[in-house]
């Protein structure tokens, strides 16, 4: 987790050094038209969401790219992507006649189709519509992206604790009886319940949630087996090993329409 930290830090403090070299670009240019306004405030929301995105998705089991949460690299991928189409939405709003005189030198030497189309392209990165439809779209590609891979997670997530659980009932059923079978010293009654610890250990270790009460109940009868040997009542020992062989059957046989 420290170097998980370590890294989201150091990934943050680039980025960080990045817009500020912007800002620096950006003031020295002067440029303060619609489109290079928007572009400016996207590029500020998508570094906001680098930094809040830890927050948001919270711990998750996706580390993939040098450490590294998916959620992360998603964020700087969107951080950068904004960042580019911005600089080029500047870029085409500057107005000074150096620039203006460039482009004319550049489209002269162009086919007259390709200077066309460049006049085209230069006029639509101008547009106010353009740079917000642009911005919106990379967003916007970005929190459905987002919200798929937080939902798969999470998803993950719950079928992992669901998992754990599963084996952990077999685990605890399995470790009580044999311990259970180890204190007691009647060969018959030790047989019986020998037989339980058979019947619980060689049980699909896969459950459903359907089967949650059954399988508190056969660790609930355990404990109560558990009592009986402590008593020493032969008869209520034989009863409730008769009782939990029959729940783990029932157990066993549920679990088989259920899957």
């Amino acid at each position: 987790m420290l170097k998980i930290n370590k890294l989201c830090f150091i990934l943050d403090f680039i980025l960080l050094i990045i817009l500020v070299i912007f800002n620096v670009f950006f003031f020295s240019l002067g440029v303060y038209s619609m489109p290079a306004l928007i572009s400016y405030g996207f590029i500020h929301f998508a570094f906001f969401m680098v930094i809040i995105t830890p927050f948001l998705t919270g711990k998750s089991e996706k580390v993939h790219f040098f450490g590294l949460t998916l959620y992360l690299v998603l964020s700087a991928v969107y951080f950068l992507l904004t960042l580019t189409a911005g600089v080029i939405f500047i870029l085409a709003s500057l107005q000074s006649d150096n620039v203006t005189l460039m482009a004319q030198l550049v489209l002269k030497f162009l086919p007259p189709h390709y200077a066309t189309a460049g006049l085209l392209a230069v006029a639509i990165l101008k547009s106010v519509t353009a740079a917000l439809v642009i911005q919106l779209c990379i967003s916007g590609l970005y929190g459905i992206l987002l919200i798929i891979n937080v939902a798969a997670d999470r998803y993950t997530t719950e079928v992992l604790e669901k998992r754990k659980e599963q084996i952990d009932y077999i685990k605890i059923a399995s470790a009580k009886l044999k311990l259970l079978s180890d204190k007691i010293s009647d060969k018959e009654v030790k047989r019986k319940v020998e037989s339980v610890y058979d019947a619980v250990s060689s049980s699909p270790v896969k459950s459903h949630m359907d089967l949650i009460d059954i399988e508190t109940r056969i660790l609930k009868n355990i404990n109560e087996l558990d009592n009986e040997i402590h008593a020493e009542n032969r008869e209520n020992i034989i009863f409730q090993v008769d009782s939990l062989l029959s729940a783990v059957s029932e157990r066993n046989t549920r679990l088989k329409t259920l899957n």
